[in-house]
C-alpha cells in the first residue's frame, strides 16, 4: 500500500482523486491519505519521527506532498485560529521531520511532489506519480475535474517563489508577514526548493 503524506490537504486530496481515476488503483486497498495536522504535531511532538518510522510496517511507498510555506501558513493561520508565527513554525517543523524521514529511506520508497508542480506541470507530475506507484499512466487522468487554478500567476508561482507583495492584505498584515519571513528557517525552504522574495 502507498501513503500520500504531508501538511497540504489540497494536494493530498487532489492526488488521491487523480489516482482514483485509474481502475487499477483503489483508495481502500492501494492508497492511504495521511495529512499531518497541527493538532497531531502538538500531540506527538518529538515522537512524530518515531510515528513515521512505525508507518514503514504498513506502507511500502510514500508520496510526500509539499506546498509553498507562505500559502500554507496563511491558510492554517485562518483555519486553525493560530498566530502566523505558530503557523509558519508548524510548516517548518513538520516538513523538517518529513525531510529527515524521507531522506532516510531508499529512493525507490519515496518521492517528493510539489503542489505547484501538480498544477502547472500536470502531465509530468501526474506521470511521475503513476510511474512511482507502478500503475500505467493515461492522459485521461489529466482530465480529472478538480484541478484548482493557481492562486499566483507567472514564473514566481512556478518556481516556488512567492513575492509577499502578492499576498492579499485582507488575510494578514503585511508587516507581520515580513517580520515572520525574516525569522523563518530559510535553509529548510531552500532544501525543499522554495524561497520568499
Amino acid at each position: 500500500m502507498n501513503c500520500i503524506i504531508g501538511t497540504n490537504f489540497s494536494g493530498i486530496s487532489l492526488l488521491a482523486g487523480i489516482a482514483n481515476c485509474s481502475k487499477e488503483v483503489s483508495l481502500e486497498n492501494d492508497i492511504c491519505l495521511h495529512p499531518i495536522t497541527y493538532d497531531e504535531l502538538q500531540t506527538r511532538g518529538l515522537k512524530m519521527l518515531n510515528h513515521l518510522y512505525s508507518l514503514l510496517s504498513v506502507y511500502s511507498k510514500f508520496i510526500w506532498i509539499v506546498r509553498h510555506p507562505l500559502v500554507t501558513a496563511i491558510k492554517h493561520h485562518k483555519k486553525e485560529q493560530i498566530s502566523l508565527e505558530q503557523s509558519f513554525k508548524y510548516w517548518v517543523d513538520v516538513n523538517t521531520i518529513l525531510w529527515y524521514f524521507i531522506n532516510s529511506l531508499l529512493p525507490e520508497k519515496c518521492i517528493k511532489v510539489k503542489f505547484e508542480d501538480i498544477l502547472l506541470e500536470q502531465k509530468k507530475s501526474v506521470k511521475k506519480f503513476f510511474d512511482f506507484i507502478e500503475v500505467p499512466f493515461s492522459p485521461k487522468y489529466l482530465h480529472y475535474g478538480d484541478f484548482p487554478q493557481p492562486s499566483f500567476e507567472g514564473n514566481t508561482f512556478k518556481k516556488g517563489v512567492i513575492d509577499i507583495e502578492q499576498v492579499d492584505p485582507e488575510c494578514c498584515d503585511m508587516t507581520q508577514i515580513q517580520e515572520v519571513c525574516k525569522d523563518m528557517h530559510l535553509d529548510v525552504l531552500a532544501t525543499l526548493g522554495y524561497e520568499i522574495d
